[in-house]
């Protein structure tokens, strides 16, 4: 059943069908030659069809996986990942039901992150070592 969704969305978004029509030219092959419905000739011309499809399909993944390499490639070059751009300026309170801008321990309380922090990207590790070393 799964199997008839993930064709129905192949087939609806035009994705894959190079290895459908190959899969179901197999088949159409298998059931001819079992069943000698035709010649040597025609499943031998259609086998050679299969694989250009085949070939066709093969490169056309390689070259979505070169594409996607070159994007990796550019992304280390100096791009910000995700995880750099959202990772947080200062580390969360220990307890959480302690109220805001207090961490719930008796030393010198670090103030809570805020969405609206003012401070720059490029001074915040800076100002949270030098919280945590004091």
């Amino acid at each position: 059943m799964r199997f008839l969704r993930r064709l129905r969305g192949d087939l609806s978004a035009g994705e894959n069908l190079e290895l459908y029509v190959t899969a179901l030219l197999s088949l159409t092959l298998a059931v001819l030659g079992v069943f000698d419905v035709a010649g040597g000739k025609v499943l031998a011309a259609a086998t050679l069809a299969t694989l250009a499809l085949l070939a066709g399909s093969l490169l056309g993944s390689r070259r979505q996986i070169a594409d996607l390499a070159a994007e990796v490639r550019a992304g280390r070059s100096g791009e910000v990942s995700a995880a750099d751009f959202f990772r947080r300026d200062s580390p969360r309170p220990s307890n959480r039901s302690a109220p805001h801008g207090t961490s719930g321990s008796s030393a010198s309380p670090s103030p809570a992150p805020c969405a609206t922090s003012s401070t720059s990207w490029s001074t915040a590790p800076q100002r949270a070592q030098s919280s945590r070393s004091h």
